[in-house]
């Protein structure tokens, strides 16, 4: 199997962290939109950058509601806050 660098991991995280600040502003305007481009985005590359579980919060933002934004959208937010907090790059993965 091959595995990324750990470099190129660790620049997908500080990325990630770029999106959180950007699911913040939606979530302030109330806008769902921005969830579900993220979300598409995490769906189909968290997993390739060995993060599955991140991939997994994705899909659930890339099929949210509008009307659900203010209740699972700040569930979903907490949770990759949550990753975002506790996430480790190491070599072996």
């Amino acid at each position: 199997m091959f595995t990324l660098p750990k470099e190129m991991r660790e620049e997908y995280v500080v990325r990630r962290k770029a999106d959180y600040t950007a699911l913040c502003d939606s979530l302030e305007k109330k806008s769902a939109l921005e969830f579900k481009r993220i979300g598409h985005q995490l769906a189909g590359n968290a997993e390739s950058f060995g993060f599955p579980e991140l991939g997994k919060i994705g899909v659930k933002m890339e099929s949210l509601k509008e009307s659900a934004l203010t209740t699972d959208g700040a569930q979903l937010l907490m949770a990759f806050k949550t990753w975002l907090d506790t996430v480790i790059v190491t070599d072996d993965e």
